[in-house]
């Protein structure tokens, strides 16, 4: 079983609203954000896109998160792809 148990795609909102970056470090203060949190009582990381397939390489999964960081005086928005 991947992260969700069936695949949920992003609303476009969330590509619009959220930066995209190609690591897990706030592109504004480079925090890294803990595996799960909350702000406000919303809970982050988001997981969307999630797929999964096999290849003669092995299995491979891919999905895509959505943070805010964490830090009180940043709170930038952004996203990034990921997989294994």
């Amino acid at each position: 079983m991947g992260l969700l148990d069936k695949p949920i795609l992003a609303p476009k909102e969330f590509k619009k609203e959220f930066q995209h970056v190609t690591d897990y470090l706030c592109p504004n203060c480079g925090m890294e954000p803990v595996s799960y949190y909350e702000i406000k009582g919303e809970g982050f990381p988001k997981w969307y896109n999630e797929s999964s397939w096999h290849t003669d390489m092995g299995n491979f999964y891919y999905w895509e998160e959505y943070h805010i960081c964490e830090a009180t005086d940043c709170r930038t928005k952004f996203w990034f792809e990921n997989g294994n």
